[in-house]
C-alpha cells in the first residue's frame, strides 16, 4: 500500500475516533455548552495529527534510520527485496540507494586497483620519484627514493629540502614552481652518503613531479676511465721516450764505442720488453673484465702448479729464500690451469719485487671447509691497511718509483683479482708474520664441485 493512502487512512480513522469520543464525552459533560463543537473539532484534529506523526515515525523515520545505520556498516550487502513491513516507497528508496552505493563501490574498487597498479609501476622504476602539492609539500615518494636517500614515510607533508639536504634542489623546485617551466640540474648531496644526482623537475596540475637519478656509479666509472687513459698514456710514454731517445743517440753519434752501443741497445731492449708486457697485460685484463676469457675448470694439484711457477721464477729468487708449505694431502682445487698459473706468477713477481736480498717468501695452502686457501707471504715493507683494497686497481702502486724502476706494468694485481673472481673465489691482503704483505686466495675445492653436480 502506498504511503499517501496509509497516511490518509490513519488520518481519517484517527480523526473519526477522536470526534466520536469527544462527541460522547461532550453529550455527557458539555450538554448545551457553546464550546462543545470547538472541543469536538479540536480533538479530531489533534488525534488526526498524532496518527499522522505516528505513522510517519513508524514507517518512514525508523526505516530511514535503520537504512542509514546499515549503509555505514563496512560489510553492508545490497538487497533486492524489501524488509518485512517496509513501505513500497521505502523499498524503492532502498533500492535506489543500493544501486547508488553499488556504483560507488565499483568505482572505488576500480580507482583503488588503478592506484595500486600505478604505485607498483612507480616503485619498479630505476629512478626516485617525488610528487609535490601546490604548496611544495611532498605527497608521494616511491621506494627507490626512500632507499636512495634513506627517507621514511615521515617525509610526507614536508618540503624537499627537509628530506634531501640540498639547498640547490630546493632552489630548483622553487624556480619551477614560480616559472611553470621544467628544469634539470646535476647535484651533489652528502647526506646520508656522498652521491651525484641528476634531478629533473616538471610542473603538473596542482603540483610538481621531481625525478631523481643516481649517477654516482656513472661518475665513478667516468673518472676511472679518465684516470685509466691518463695512466696508460703515462705508462706508454715512459718506455717510448727512452727507446726513442737512445735510438736518436745511436743514429746521430756514429763514433760511439761498442760498449756504449751495447748499453744503449740493452736499454732499448729492456723498455721494448716492458712495452710488450704492458700491452699483453692490458689485453688480458680487458678480456677478463669483458668475460671474453672462458675458464676451463679442472682438478689441479696446487703443489704441482706452485712448483712449476717457482721453477719459472728460479733465476729471480737466487738471493731470496723461498719456502713451500703445502700439505701433500691437500684436496685438488677447482680452477683453470692457465688462470691459476697466471695468478701465482703475478703474486710471486710482486713478492720478489717487494722482498730485499736475504729475505724470504712463503707459499702456503690449507683446506678451509669446501674451499682451498692459498697465500703468498713476503718479508718486504708491507702494505698499509688503508691501501690494501686500492692495490688491486689498475696501475696503482704503493711505491711507484721502485715499481717503475723494476719494470712492473701496474696491472698484475688487477689481473689477479679478476682471475680469482672469475674462478669463483676471492682475494684479500693481511699483514705478514714478519711485517711484510700476505696475499690470500680462496678457491673452491674440486670435491665440492662433484657434490654439487
Amino acid at each position: 500500500m502506498r504511503t499517501s493512502i496509509r497516511i490518509a487512512r490513519d488520518t481519517f480513522l484517527g480523526g473519526t475516533v477522536a470526534w466520536i469520543a469527544a462527541h460522547v464525552l461532550g453529550s455527557r459533560f458539555l450538554e448545551g455548552s457553546t464550546l462543545r463543537p470547538w472541543i469536538e473539532g479540536g480533538a479530531a484534529v489533534t488525534f488526526s495529527s498524532l496518527a499522522v506523526l505516528w505513522r510517519v515515525e513508524r514507517d518512514v523515520v525508523r526505516i530511514l534510520d535503520g537504512m542509514s545505520r546499515d549503509l555505514m556498516q563496512p560489510g553492508y550487502e545490497l538487497r533486492s527485496s524489501p524488509e518485512p513491513g517496509a513501505l513500497d516507497e521505502m523499498h524503492d528508496l532502498q533500492l535506489a540507494l543500493d544501486r547508488l552505493l553499488s556504483g560507488f563501490q565499483v568505482r572505488m574498487a576500480r580507482d583503488a586497483g588503478e592506484r595500486d597498479r600505478l604505485i607498483k609501476i612507480l616503485n619498479a622504476l630505476p629512478v626516485g620519484i617525488l610528487e609535490l602539492d601546490g604548496r611544495g609539500r611532498i605527497v608521494f615518494q616511491n621506494r627507490v627514493l626512500m632507499d636512495l636517500m634513506d627517507t621514511s614515510l615521515r617525509a610526507i607533508g614536508r618540503t624537499p629540502v627537509e628530506v634531501i639536504r640540498s639547498g640547490e634542489l630546493q632552489e630548483l623546485v622553487d624556480a619551477v614552481q614560480t616559472e611553470g617551466v621544467a628544469r634539470s640540474a646535476d647535484l651533489t648531496v652528502l647526506d646520508p652518503t656522498r652521491r651525484n644526482l641528476h634531478v629533473y623537475v616538471l610542473p603538473v596540475k596542482d603540483g610538481l613531479i621531481v625525478i631523481v637519478e643516481d649517477r654516482t656509479q656513472v661518475r665513478r666509472l667516468e673518472k676511472a676511465r679518465s684516470e685509466m687513459v691518463a695512466n696508460i698514456g703515462h705508462e706508454l710514454r715512459t718506455p717510448l721516450a727512452a727507446i726513442l731517445g737512445y735510438i736518436e743517440t745511436l743514429d746521430q753519434n756514429e763514433d760511439l764505442s761498442s760498449e756504449d752501443r751495447a748499453r744503449f741497445l740493452s736499454v732499448i731492449a729492456r723498455n721494448s720488453r716492458r712495452l710488450e708486457r704492458l700491452v699483453r697485460d692490458l689485453s688480458r685484463l680487458s678480456r677478463l673484465e669483458s668475460n671474453q676469457v672462458a675458464p676451463k675448470p679442472e682438478p689441479l694439484d696446487l703443489a704441482a702448479v706452485a712448483g712449476a711457477v717457482l721453477e719459472t721464477m728460479g733465476p729471480r729468487t737466487r738471493d731470496i729464500q723461498v719456502r713451500v708449505d703445502i700439505p701433500p694431502s691437500l684436496p685438488p682445487v677447482r680452477a683453470d690451469r692457465d688462470g691459476l698459473e697466471t695468478v701465482l706468477l703475478n703474486l710471486m713477481d710482486n713478492a720478489v719485487r717487494a722482498t730485499p736480498a736475504g729475505g724470504s717468501i712463503t707459499v702456503g695452502a690449507r683446506e678451509d671447509h669446501d674451499h682451498i686457501e692459498l697465500w703468498v707471504e713476503d718479508t718486504g715493507p708491507g702494505i698499509p691497511a688503508h691501501l690494501r683494497e686500492r692495490v688491486f686497481e689498475r696501475f696503482y702502486r704503493v711505491d711507484a718509483g721502485r715499481s717503475l724502476g723494476e719494470g712492473g706494468s701496474g696491472l698484475g694485481l688487477a689481473i689477479v683479482k679478476h682471475t680469482v673472481l672469475q674462478l669463483g673465489g676471492r682475494v684479500w691482503i693481511e699483514e705478514g708474520a714478519r711485517g711484510g704483505a700476505r696475499f690470500h686466495l680462496s678457491l673452491p675445492g674440486w670435491e665440492r664441485e662433484l657434490i654439487t653436480q
